[in-house]
C-alpha cells in the first residue's frame, strides 16, 4: 500500500480527525513534488533582485514549472540541477 499525502484542504472545510477524504495515495515509485518544491524554495531563498543568478534562476525556475505541468520528472530533476547549481556561484558584479 502506498504513502498517503495530504493534499490542500479548502478553508470553508475543517478536516475531521477520522476523516481521510481528502488524503491522496501515492505509490512508492511516484515522485515527491513537494519535497522536490521544497528543496527549490529552500535553495532560493534570500535571493535579492540585485543578484546577477536572479534572471536564470527564475528561468531554470519556469523549466521546473513547465516539467511539473507535463508531469516529466526527469525533466523537472534536470531543470532543478541547473537551478541548484546555479545558487551555488558566488554571485559576480
Amino acid at each position: 500500500m502506498g504513502r498517503y499525502l495530504d493534499m490542500v484542504r479548502r478553508r470553508d472545510q475543517p478536516r475531521q480527525e477520522d476523516d481521510a477524504s481528502d488524503l491522496l495515495p501515492i505509490n512508492e515509485g511516484s515522485p515527491n513534488w513537494l519535497a522536490e518544491w521544497r528543496e527549490l524554495a529552500s535553495q532560493t531563498a534570500g535571493l535579492l533582485p540585485d543578484d546577477p543568478r536572479l534572471s536564470p534562476v527564475l528561468e531554470g525556475l519556469s523549466r521546473c514549472d513547465e516539467a511539473f505541468l507535463a508531469n516529466d520528472y526527469p525533466g523537472f530533476l534536470r531543470a532543478k540541477a541547473a537551478v541548484l547549481c546555479l545558487m551555488k556561484e558566488v554571485p559576480h558584479e
